[in-house]
This record gives C-alpha cells, structure tokens and sequence, in this order.
C-alpha cells in the first residue's frame, strides 16, 4: 500500500483511493483466511528511494544516510526488512495490520486550523 492510502496525497486522488482500497483488501483477507492459518498484513511506506524516485526527482539510495533519523526519505532495504519481519515467526500475533513506515511523521504546524 502506501501511506497516501491512510492520509491522501494532493494530486493523487486515483492513487490514495487505490491504496486505501488494498488496506481494505488486507483487513478483510485477514479476517476472511484466519481460519486457513494464512496471517495477511499490509507495509504502507512514505517516500523511498527507488529507481523511478531517483528517474523523477533525482533522489539517490546512494545519498542518504541511514543513521540521520531526521531524513526525509527511505531505502529500499529498509522497506524489506519490515517485509522480512512480517514474514518471519516474531511476527505471529501480527494480523490484518497495515505496519506504516515513513520515518519521522509529518505533523501540521499549523494552530490557524
């Protein structure tokens, strides 16, 4: 999924709903394949650096540092060690969730709201 799923994204209407619709389709399955021993869950990242950022925006995995907690973007391998967890037994008890991971949350400043 995509955080755009939980919270939209300006311009991309198509692509929140999408996503939204995939956190849906998680839950759901979840509760539906329970009984088959099938533990669905869904990774909703923020902005990471792939090959089509780096085509776009001109972002490179190869320029972030990922110790620096307050960067604005994250790597690939990072979004496969979530994935790695989720399809590991530590994750047992972990079921029809959607894991977000953005690194640091955006959070409005705005008090004229």
């Amino acid at each position: 999924a995509s955080v755009a799923g939980t919270r939209g994204s300006k311009t991309m209407s198509h692509y929140g709903a999408a996503k939204a619709g995939v956190i849906n389709l998680t839950t759901t399955l979840s509760y539906e394949w329970a009984d088959a021993d099938v533990r669905v869950n869904c990774i909703a990242p923020g902005f990471v650096a792939t090959p089509g950022v780096e085509s776009q925006m001109g972002v490179s995995a190869d320029n972030i540092d990922r110790e620096e907690v307050a960067r604005r973007i994250g790597t690939v391998e990072e979004i496969a060690d979530v994935t790695q967890f989720l399809a590991s037994p530590a994750s047992s008890y972990i079921v029809g969730e959607t894991i977000t991971v953005q690194g640091v949350p955006q959070i409005s400043e705005d008090r004229d709201v």
